[in-house]
Parts: structure tokens; C-alpha cells; sequence
């Protein structure tokens, strides 16, 4: 039905905007703690 169709389409968008905001706020995360790491291992005597 109509309605059917509605919900459905909202609730993929939601997903969609879900996925989005995750994978954008993992690659952010991940960068930062990338960049943490290179200075941590900077900062330490590791080499």
C-alpha cells in the first residue's frame, strides 16, 4: 500500500543517514587516533 511504501521509504533513509553519520564519524575517529598514535610514538623512544 501507499502507506507501506512511505514508511518503507523513510525508514531506508534513515538508514542511509545512519550509515552515513557512522562511516564519517569512524573515519574521523580513526584519523585522530592515527594521528595520536604517530605522535605517541614520536614522543616515545620506540625506534
Amino acid at each position: 500500500s501507499f502507506v507501506a511504501y512511505q514508511k518503507r521509504e523513510r525508514g531506508s533513509r534513515f538508514i542511509w543517514l545512519f550509515r552515513t553519520y557512522f562511516l564519517t564519524h569512524i573515519f574521523f575517529f580513526w584519523s585522530a587516533f592515527g594521528v595520536s598514535l604517530d605522535t605517541l610514538v614520536e614522543v616515545l623512544p620506540l625506534h
